[in-house]
């Protein structure tokens, strides 16, 4: 007598019909999440919104026909994690969404200065430095230095610039869109 063992995994593969699989979070722009439900049946989604400390900020019920899709706008709120559980009958699923400042020049200050002859100290400051591209280029637009930085705090640094018989240094501050700041310093 043979025996058949069958061992099955949920969490490697999602059921085609979970409530995984039929909701969708996303963010569209800073501050404007798109909500999705593509369910069949008419159904009531229950959308509820929730801080850091999981307050409720935000809740609603919508009568599905066929499915929803609606935009949510946390412009009104504090910078923050936010928590998108979305319910449909007995189930619901979690979204956690990063409302964070956009960064651009107005909101991130950059410090830098020349210390001992060859060395420069920099600082970037502000919400929204989480991720940004510096680049340092001598007089003549020779790239020195470039690296993306991906951290939640303030950054510092001081850069040795000895050996590479440079008089000057433009140190250049960018996101993915445009350039943030530039200054050039005399070393």
């Amino acid at each position: 007598m043979a025996f058949l063992v069958f061992a099955a995994n949920p969490l490697l593969a999602k059921e085609e019909n979970s409530l995984e699989t039929l909701v969708s979070v996303k963010v569209l722009e800073p501050g404007k999440v798109q909500v999705a439900y593509y369910g069949k049946a008419t159904e009531v989604v229950r959308v509820s919104i929730y801080d850091n400390n999981d307050k409720a900020v935000f809740e609603e019920s919508i009568r599905s026909t066929g499915g929803v899709k609606k935009p949510y706008n946390l412009r009104e709120l504090p910078y923050g994690n936010y928590k998108f559980k979305v319910r449909v009958n007995d189930e619901f699923t979690v979204h956690d969404v990063e409302y964070k400042a956009p960064m651009y020049p107005g909101n991130v200050k950059m410090q830098v200065k020349a210390i001992d002859g060859d060395k420069i100290k920099m600082m970037v400051m502000g919400p929204g430095y989480k991720d940004f591209k510096l680049r340092i280029y001598n007089e003549n637009n020779k790239l020195l230095h470039q690296q993306v930085v991906r951290q939640k705090d303030n950054y510092g640094r001081v850069f040795n610039l000895k050996g590479t018989n440079t008089q000057s240094v433009k140190v250049v501050l960018s996101n993915n869109t445009q350039i943030l700041q530039r200054k050039t310093i005399n070393l």
